[in-house]
């Protein structure tokens, strides 16, 4: 495996959310750019490489209900709501590693949308 060797019997974990990484797929990966998941009319693009419920023998069951769900609820709290960091504060794109790769905790500034006259968000 590039050159390494691994005795029989080696518990291999793969980190699958390396292939997130992969500057030759995802230009500029460090950056939140989530346009980068839409064709030209606007649509979710297949992204063969993005793989966030895994695959094989280890994904997750519940793939279809999660999207779902999803989209449902950040579709309604986006529709809603907007979202900032707070004044003079920066968001990271570090991660914290472990079993899992998980982003470290933000403050946010929550702010609800204007209605107009005939109660649409503005």
């Amino acid at each position: 495996m590039d050159g390494f060797r691994f005795l029989k019997g080696t518990l291999v974990i793969p980190q699958i959310s390396i292939l997130m990484n992969d500057e030759s797929v995802f230009h500029e990966w460090k950056i939140f750019r989530p346009e980068r998941f839409l064709d030209t009319d606007r649509r979710l693009r297949h992204i063969d490489e993005f793989l966030p419920f895994s695959i094989g023998k280890r994904q997750c069951l519940g793939e279809s209900l999660a999207r779902a769900e999803l989209f449902l609820i950040f579709s309604n709290l986006l529709k809603k709501f907007r979202f900032r960091p707070p004044f003079g504060s920066t968001l990271s794109t570090k991660r914290i590693l472990g079993l899992t790769v998980s982003p470290p905790t933000y403050d946010c500034v929550v702010e609800s949308r204007k209605l107009d006259h005939n109660h649409n968000f503005l």
